[in-house]
């Protein structure tokens, strides 16, 4: 479950897909501290034991310290999705608890590439990496074809942050202009990503890919490759998220929120909530196939890869392309 502390955000990046999503949310839309005991306990009869805490930017909750150590003392692991861009207080008032619950949180920090952040933003980022840097791992949107990754090995040594790059694709969100890499740029984003691997490898730097990559956009030998600067598994499919707003709404994921969303409160328990949203992603999946016309015909569709994001194939429509060179899946 991922629980929307605030829509608020403390950045504008050219690739947000959740932007007029945040820009509807009134300047007081917080998670109120009841909403959250009824999440968490939601969550713990349901079995789970993690909770990710997003926004916005969620450190701008004003209990956000408090409600992470509310967690930690019930026992849940809390990965914390944030830009690092956190008030001097805020961050004071984290470090001064007590240090048992680093533990059990971890942070995936959001960096954008320094020349696409204001000095302001990266200095204040980087002050959050030096204090908070072994419980962080990086994460990166590629919202560009032409990106660079190396930037991040000197903030993985120089921080110590976790060596595991959460790698995400930027996608596109219904009524959203935003800055993404179009299908036909595919080839090339995946090439521009196997460039980048053996300056990530001599850092020691793991590669996971979020959601949204189709399997196909790489060659056989890619793929290979991609797998040993991986933790040995790659995954190309992709399942409901379950984000819950500041209002108790719920819905599959952002880039498909425009589709459905409904109140946390019309479900009995967590089996119900997944389940009806895995029906949702089964439905456009049948309707749409994959975001290429040839995944309609891929043995591997609906196995290996579930043909890149969903919200492309629904919203923007199936693009034709060849494979790559050399591909022969």
């Amino acid at each position: 479950m991922n629980i929307l502390l605030t829509q608020k955000c403390v950045r504008a990046c050219p690739y947000c897909f959740a932007k007029k999503h945040m820009s509807a949310s009134a300047p007081e839309d917080v998670l109120p501290w009841e909403d959250m005991v009824y999440l968490a306990d939601f969550a713990e009869e349901a079995g789970q034991r993690h909770i990710s805490l997003l926004g916005g930017e969620p450190t701008l909750h004003p209990d956000f310290a408090d409600m992470l150590l509310y967690l930690r003392e019930r026992g849940f692991s809390v990965t914390v999705f944030t830009s690092g861009i956190m008030s001097d207080q805020k961050l004071s008032s984290l470090l001064a608890s007590s240090p048992e619950w680093r533990d059990g949180v971890r942070f995936i920090c959001n960096l954008n590439d320094p020349t696409e952040s204001t000095d302001g933003e990266t200095r204040r980022v980087e002050r959050f990496l030096a204090e908070l840097g072994p419980n962080t791992k990086p994460g990166f949107n590629i919202h560009h074809a032409d990106f660079d990754l190396t930037f991040l090995c000197r903030l993985v040594d120089r921080y110590k942050l976790i060596p595991r790059l959460r790698l995400g694709l930027a996608h596109p969100a219904a009524g959203v202009e935003a800055s993404i890499p179009g299908m036909a740029q595919m080839r090339h984003v995946a090439g521009r990503l196997i460039e980048q691997l053996p300056a990530l490898d001599n850092s020691g730097i793991e590669v996971a890919l979020d959601c949204g990559f189709p399997l196909c956009i790489f060659t056989d030998s890619q793929l290979g490759r991609l797998l040993k600067s991986s933790d040995g598994t790659l995954k190309f499919n992709c399942g409901p998220a379950i984000d819950v707003g500041p209002d108790m709404r719920v819905w599959a994921c952002f880039p498909l929120s425009a589709m459905e969303k409904r109140s946390i409160y019309e479900f009995d328990n967590m089996n119900a909530l997944v389940g009806h949203f895995d029906k949702m992603h089964e439905k456009i999946r049948a309707s749409a196939g994959g975001v290429f016309e040839r995944c309609l015909k891929c043995p591997h569709l609906g196995q290996l890869c579930d043909g890149g994001c969903l919200a492309r194939a629904w919203g923007r429509g199936k693009a034709p392309e060849t494979l790559p060179a050399g591909a022969t899946l």
